[in-house]
């Protein structure tokens, strides 16, 4: 019986990696061909725009300048904002480069079809999973974005457009972004629920036409304020 039942645990393991493996020859020919065809689309706006955006994004400058702008506002929401995304963007740093790409290890896209005006100014050596401009783009605007409600829209736009670039400029493969861009998601949203946002202000009702209120002759119940400085 025993005997029986190691077979018929060696045959379940064996389809079930037979399907990994499948699955991810499936992905890799995918990103080898959205990448090729991301690399061989001619546009002199991406050629211009993309190097210029993945530039500014290495070392996560670009966030650590808005970041540096949400914090010189007279905006308390605005300020804690701009820590949460600091904060969120160290801890996604941290765990995408030390422990993802140390756990997964990918080679780099070959260059030959990226146009040489649209690589990156420097090229990466690490691990290609994931990517760690996507994973920080992502956990930024994820994490501004549960302080700062009205500037989600704008911050994934140029979030996105940062984890684009990435592929845009032959860095990495489509799949490297998507991850990253769920990891660094995750990690911001994970953070917003042991440290969850400020409550939003409450509304003040303000009354601009009189009140019309029910004779009172006798006079009770009514309370009466006066700013003596405005008499006479």
């Amino acid at each position: 019986m025993r005997e029986i039942f190691r077979r018929e645990h060696n045959v379940a393991g064996s389809v079930a990696r037979k399907a990994v493996n499948e699955a991810a020859r499936t992905i890799d020919d995918l990103d080898v061909s959205v990448f090729a065809a991301v690399a061989n689309t001619g546009s002199p706006l991406m050629d211009t725009v993309m190097p210029r955006l993945t530039n500014a994004a290495d070392h996560s400058k670009l966030w650590m300048v808005i970041a540096a702008g949400l914090g010189a506002t007279r905006s308390r929401r605005a300020r804690r904002a701009a820590v949460r995304g600091v904060a969120t963007v160290a801890v996604t740093s941290l765990i995408t480069n030390q422990v993802a790409k140390r756990f997964i290890r990918r080679e780099r896209p070959s260059l030959v079809d990226v146009p040489i005006f649209r690589m990156a100014r420097r090229v990466p050596t690490s691990s290609s999973f994931p990517s760690g401009h996507a994973a920080s783009a992502a956990a930024f605007a994820t994490a501004v974005g549960t302080e700062l409600p009205v500037a989600v829209t704008p911050l994934t736009g140029l979030a996105g457009l940062v984890a684009f670039s990435r592929v845009a400029t032959g860095a990495h493969y489509p799949s490297d972004v998507i991850v990253g861009w769920m990891l660094g998601s995750a990690i911001a949203s994970f953070g917003a629920r042991i440290v969850p946002p400020a409550a939003a202000p409450t509304p003040v009702a303000v009354h601009n036409a009189p009140l019309r209120l029910e004779p009172r002759p006798t006079g009770r119940g009514v309370v009466v304020v006066v700013n003596p400085n405005e008499i006479g």
